[in-house]
């Protein structure tokens, strides 16, 4: 029995720190204990892996991104508004200068083209005084004309600038719409997860109770042995197993039972010889 209980004790100890558990009155304690520490690393594992935070913080960027980007549509979208207002004013002043230059033109061709004086806005007018206006008149339409062209030009810069900008503006919304529902949509899956998590237990990684099971089984299949080695071999009285046991002290106690036995026989009115044949000598 001392060496059963030797044996117990070196089996409890190597269990570790949790061979208490399976006898202490604080499992469910350290178990709960286990449970929300191993939830925690849960939501920091989880959090970490999938990375919704970051994400988050990403879009937030994305989203000063995305007013620069807004900012930049609506500056060009004035900036075209004032070319296109430009334009027309430029057209106006082509035309007008266009239908003076046909005026006067028509005026100096009247004039035998400069040899006489024509009415000119109902009054004679010199020639020279026509030619004159004339090449003026030419002079401020070339350069409306060729202002108009250069603006023209500028307009369809900044239109295309423009509709190149709206496109990209409409695209990286779209994307920052289907990124925002995305995260939505994961913190979503990850509270379930976590509440099934939760709900299943299936949270605690290396739980306390699974090594606590491991460790009851592990002494049950100890004790098992012990009991079967002390079923076999007998239980030692003198507190020591039979191991410990000599084959003389062996032989002397079977004796010693034995003549136990045939004195009770005897007083039954059995012969004390009975038990000659057994080969031993009293």
């Amino acid at each position: 029995m001392i060496r059963l209980a030797a044996i117990l004790i070196v089996s409890l100890a190597s269990i570790g720190g949790f061979g208490w558990l399976l006898f202490g009155p604080d499992l469910p304690v350290v178990v709960d204990t286990a449970i929300a520490r191993t939830r925690s690393d849960v939501k920091d594992t989880l959090g970490s892996e999938f990375r919704l935070d970051q994400a988050a913080q990403q879009l937030s960027r994305a989203d000063e991104e995305i007013l620069e980007q807004e900012n930049r549509v609506a500056e060009l979208r004035v900036s075209c508004r004032d070319l296109k207002e430009e334009v027309r004013s430029l057209s106006q002043s082509v035309k007008k200068t266009e239908k003076e230059f046909i005026t006067l033109d028509h005026a100096w061709q009247r004039s035998g083209e400069g040899t006489r004086a024509v009415s000119y806005r109902s009054r004679m007018t010199d020639p020279a005084v026509i030619d004159e206006s004339l090449q003026r008149v030419a002079l401020k339409a070339t350069s409306f004309k060729s202002r108009l062209e250069t603006r023209n030009q500028v307009l369809d810069n900044h239109t295309q600038a423009l509709e190149q900008a709206d496109r990209m503006l409409r695209e990286i919304r779209t994307r920052r719409e289907r990124v925002a529902l995305t995260i939505e949509n994961g913190r979503i899956d990850l509270e379930s997860v976590r509440l099934l998590q939760a709900s299943t237990g299936h949270d605690v990684k290396a739980s306390a109770l699974a090594n606590a099971e491991e460790f009851a089984r592990a002494v049950s299949k100890e004790l098992r042995v012990q009991r079967e080695v002390v079923t076999v071999h007998g239980e030692a009285r003198t507190g020591m197993s039979l191991t410990d046991v000599s084959p003389s002290d062996a032989v002397h106690e079977l004796r010693s039972r034995l003549r136990g036995e045939d004195e009770v026989i005897s007083n039954d009115g059995v012969a004390i010889n009975s038990r000659g044949s057994s080969g031993f000598a009293y």
